[in-house]
């Protein structure tokens, strides 16, 4: 008796860790969605090493997501509270740039140099009533030199 008490409670505290993690089946082929991952960068996108982000250079992002739920991260930079740099990047395997996508950060016509606050955001694209919505599961911050 003491020890069927002793797997129901490490099987009810696995469980209850385990459920914040996963959301309902939705519209992912009848796979759980992860509701949370890490996502690693700036990263240089040749060695993979942390590195600084600074106009104009490119950078690369890693995760520890789950491929098979195709995540993707998109890339953003703000000066003084205006977005000024946007993009959105597969980071799994089949996606155009495998799962370490690149970034070039700027110029665009309304960054043309200088310092920014960039952010990545790491995301699931998930079927709902209205169309496509967005699981966020991870999103860092970083400082972009100029």
């Amino acid at each position: 008796m003491r020890r069927f008490l002793a797997v129901a409670l490490a099987a009810a505290l696995v469980l209850s860790f385990a459920a914040p993690a996963l959301a309902g089946k939705g519209g992912n082929h009848g796979k759980p969605i992860v509701a949370a991952a890490t996502i690693l960068g700036p990263l240089d996108p040749v060695t993979y090493a942390p590195t600084t982000a600074i106009f104009g250079s490119v950078i690369a992002f890693a995760s520890d997501a789950d491929q098979s739920q195709y995540p993707w991260v998109e890339v953003q930079a703000r000066v003084n509270g205006t977005l000024v740099y946007s993009m959105v990047k597969g980071i799994f395997v089949q996606g155009v740039d495998g799962d370490h996508p690149t970034f070039t950060l700027g110029p665009t016509s309304v960054w043309s140099g200088g310092p920014a606050d960039g952010s990545a955001t790491l995301f699931l694209m998930t079927p709902n009533s209205g169309g496509v919505g967005r699981t966020i599961l991870a999103t860092l911050t970083f400082p972009i030199g100029g």
